[in-house]
């Protein structure tokens, strides 16, 4: 997915709603995600191999429509285990800081695009984050990201 728009708040625990549309001057798909609210959160563009078959033929059917937005489902994942979850051993017994420490990481981790494939290992998400957060990942759970 190529992010076109974002607004300052986005994390993918405020997303409650997903469409996509076919773009009629770019024969592109568009994606559109939205908050429990109706606020836009995050707007892009995404390959037609991105996208279920099903849902994919649903937008190709809207096309000219005025309300060419279809449903996509978030729970396209649902069913893949997760293969790599670096923070799961923070839990009872850690300190407050440790634990607002994986809140910061849980959610620059889940901002991360990567591949399809890859969604759910944070092993793979950690490598985008910043020298930073980085650090602080090899502090809190002894994982070398770079």
């Amino acid at each position: 997915m190529q992010v076109t728009n974002q607004n300052r708040d986005y994390s993918p625990s405020l997303v409650t709603e997903r469409f996509v549309q076919r773009d009629i001057t770019s024969n592109g798909y568009v994606i559109t995600e939205v908050s429990a609210a109706g606020w836009t959160l995050r707007e892009g563009r995404v390959e037609a191999d991105e996208i279920p078959d099903e849902v994919r033929a649903k937008a190709d059917a809207e096309r000219y429509s005025m309300d060419a937005r279809v449903p996509w489902p978030l729970d396209d994942n649902a069913g893949r285990t997760v293969k790599r979850d670096l923070l799961a051993g923070i839990g009872e017994g850690s300190s407050p800081l440790e634990h607002a420490a994986k809140q910061v990481l849980r959610e620059a981790l889940d901002r991360v695009e990567v591949h399809p494939c890859d969604r759910g290992d944070d092993a793979v998400a950690a490598q985008e984050l910043t020298p930073e957060l980085q650090a602080l990942l090899q502090a809190l759970t002894g994982h070398n990201a770079s």
